[in-house]
C-alpha cells in the first residue's frame, strides 16, 4: 500500500519488486481482491461481508458520498459517523494551519497538512474536498498558486460545513465543531 497512486508509481513499486500495488484511499473491495489473490485464502472474502443495510436511514451530508464512505469501513455505519465527527473536529482549522505554517516560513507542514486532508477526505467521501487539498499540496510543494489553491481549499472545506444542521444534530452534532 501507498500514497503515490499514479500510474507511473504503480509502475516504479512493480518494477521495485512489490508483488503488487494499491494506492490510497485504499478501496476495500481491491483490498480485498489483491489479498485473496495473493494468499488464497477465500475467509478474506467472508471477512469483508459487510452489506449495508438497506433499511438504515439514508446518511446525507452535502459534499460527501457518504455511500462511498460507508462502503471504506465496511458498512459500518456507527464507525464512519466516528470518523466523520473526529474528522470535524480535527480538520476544522486545516487552512488556517496551513496558513500559519507558511507564516513562518515552513512550507513542508504546511504541504503535510493538505496531504493528511486530502487522504482523509478521499477515505470519508469527500471527493471535491480531497480533490482541493490535493491542488493544495501540488502548489505548497511548488510554490505556484498557493493563495489561489488555498482560496480554493477553503471553499471546499465551507461547503462541507454547511451540511444540513438537521440531519448533523440528528448524528450527534457531528460536524458541529466547524
Amino acid at each position: 500500500m501507498t500514497a503515490n497512486a499514479t500510474a507511473t508509481d504503480r509502475e516504479q513499486c512493480l518494477k521495485a519488486g512489490m508483488n503488487d500495488h494499491i494506492g490510497k484511499p485504499i478501496d476495500p473491495d481491491q483490498l480485498f481482491s489483491v489479498l485473496l489473490r495473493w494468499t488464497g485464502r477465500a475467509v478474506l472474502k467472508l471477512l469483508w461481508s459487510h452489506p449495508l443495510d438497506p433499511d438504515a436511514d439514508t446518511l446525507k451530508i452535502a459534499g460527501i458520498d457518504t455511500s462511498l464512505g460507508l462502503k471504506q469501513v465496511g458498512g459500518k455505519r456507527e464507525r464512519y459517523e466516528s470518523l466523520l465527527r473526529k474528522f470535524a473536529i480535527r480538520q476544522a482549522e486545516a487552512v488556517t494551519a496551513i496558513r500559519t505554517a507558511l507564516a513562518v516560513g515552513d512550507a513542508a507542514t504546511a504541504a503535510r497538512e493538505a496531504h493528511s486532508l486530502k487522504g482523509v477526505a478521499a477515505t470519508l467521501g469527500a471527493l471535491s474536498l480531497s480533490e482541493a487539498a490535493s491542488n493544495a499540496e501540488t502548489a505548497l510543494k511548488a510554490g505556484v498558486g498557493v493563495e489561489h489553491a488555498l482560496g480554493s481549499l477553503s471553499n471546499s472545506l465551507s461547503a462541507v460545513r454547511g451540511s444540513d444542521p438537521l440531519q448533523l444534530a440528528r448524528l450527534g452534532g457531528l460536524l458541529c465543531a466547524f
